[in-house]
């Protein structure tokens, strides 16, 4: 369990100089060049993971370069700097007290990620120093507030859930250069998808009203799309948010799992409208449109364990922070983002319905499945491997109990003493008792059960 607030160490002096000399060179970097230069030191160190990218993703180089963050008018030592404005108020934002060893800013431990600091005091610290930090950067990085209010929920350990519809997250979501390329090639598959299945859908219809078109049909996009499972997957394509300082790929990023809230996925839904405009008499065939908006709803966790914690720059912050994760003095943080697509409005021509009755409907769903069956023989033992990587090691078969290990990469070798019953993940509430304590079955298997999906 996290400490109590009262435990923590609170921020009682003010002012961008308690920052460590390499973070106000780069807040006076962008304060008086903006993004663009801290666009050449971030592709400089390789930035490759928007979700770890604390400090922001880099502009492109012939992006906008005062556009994303509000260029700070006097240096990180004026008082401008150490303000944001709310409604009608200025707050002044406070820094963290100076750790003991004269810095307020974290470096990899080596005992490595997303295990706890061997020393409580020197999390504490760290987290002082963090929870100021990273929720300042990203938001000026990605000039938008609302990351802060994401990344202080982080920091604060609530596990507060966002649900985001609108706001300058939504505005990242949909201009993301690599997301708006693959959603709108998603939204492209499905309409295809619902032109192949015309003939079956247009089966038995008859001229409608004068005046109008001869028919209209309405849907759900589910049903337009047909059953096959191609056309199932087309409902979940790989959106990744990963354009240079863009706020939802600060926050989510690429699709990955959370061990606390499960899996992230990316939705695309709607409702379908098909007009039938004109019927050949002799042949049957039809003309006419089908329309729809799409609808994107993303599933998401803000966390780091497991996770890919970027480059050399990036782990100055993300290591002690997996590490502060494992202490539980931050938690993850569900997201959702919802936002529409523009209109796609396709016409068909030459269209020949299936002749003859409808097929048969399918008989209902029978009895829902229930939790995954546990492993036959349980409890068992012997010689196991995890099925993903960074598998956490907790004290007790919890997801709220204390992180106190780390098993490496995916194939890691593990000795299973025993099993017991514990939370669920992903319907599984098998854990495996390993050394140091205990790991969820999720993520582990026997050599006779064959890979997780």
């Amino acid at each position: 369990m996290h400490s109590s607030k009262v435990d923590r160490p609170l921020p009682v002096r003010t002012g961008c100089d308690r920052l460590p000399s390499y973070l106000q060179q780069i807040l006076h970097l962008q304060s008086t060049a903006g993004n663009a230069a801290v666009a050449d030191l971030l592709a400089k160190s390789s930035a490759t993971s928007a979700r770890t990218a604390v400090l922001g993703r880099a502009v492109p180089a012939n992006g906008p370069t005062d556009v994303a963050v509000q260029r700070c008018t006097g240096g990180c030592g004026t008082a401008v700097c150490g303000k944001q404005e709310h409604g009608d108020r200025s707050i002044v934002q406070t820094a963290p007290e100076p750790a003991s060893d004269g810095s307020a800013v974290p470096v990899a431990a080596s005992d490595g990620p997303c295990t706890p600091f061997a020393d409580p005091a020197e999390g504490q610290r760290k987290w002082n120093a963090l929870r100021f930090i990273v929720p300042q950067l990203t938001s000026r990085v990605t000039g938008c507030g609302d990351v802060k209010t994401v990344w202080d929920a982080y920091f604060a350990g609530t596990s507060q859930r966002f649900a985001f519809s609108s706001g300058c997250i939504i505005d990242a979501a949909k201009t993301d250069d690599l997301a708006a390329r693959m959603q709108n090639i998603g939204a492209d598959l499905l309409t295809n998808d619902i032109a192949l299945n015309l003939p079956l859908l247009l089966r038995g219809v008859a001229s409608g009203p004068p005046g109008g078109p001869i028919a209209e049909l309405r849907m759900p996009l589910a049903t337009a799309i047909g059953e096959g499972a191609r056309q199932k997957r087309h409902l979940h394509p790989p959106i990744v948010y990963n354009t240079v300082s863009n706020a939802a790929a600060n926050l989510a990023g690429d699709i990955g799992d959370s061990d606390v809230f499960g899996k992230d996925d990316r939705v695309i839904s709607g409702d379908v409208v098909i007009q039938v405009t004109s019927i050949d008499l002799d042949t049957g065939a039809m003309t006419g449109h089908i329309r729809w908006v799409p609808h994107v709803h993303a599933i998401d966790t803000v966390d780091l364990c497991p996770g890919n914690l970027g480059t050399t720059l990036q782990q100055t912050f993300t290591i002690p922070m997996s590490k502060l994760e494992a202490m539980g003095l931050t938690k993850d943080v569900p997201i959702t983002f919802d936002y529409d697509l523009d209109l796609r409005d396709k016409s068909f021509a030459d269209v020949r319905p299936l002749v003859g009755p409808p097929p048969e409907p399918k008989p209902g769903p029978g009895p829902q499945p229930g939790p995954a069956p546990p492993t036959p023989g349980f409890p068992r033992s012997g010689s196991a491997r995890t099925t993903g990587s960074l598998l956490r090691i907790r004290t007790a078969p919890s997801l709220q109990a204390p992180t106190v290990g780390l098993l490496g990469e995916r194939g890691t070798p593990v000795e299973v003493r025993t099993q017991v019953h514990g939370d669920p993940v992903d319907g599984n509430d098998i854990w495996d008792k390993v050394d140091g304590g205990f790991v969820s079955h999720r993520f582990a298997e026997f050599a006779a059960e064959g890979t997780h999906p």
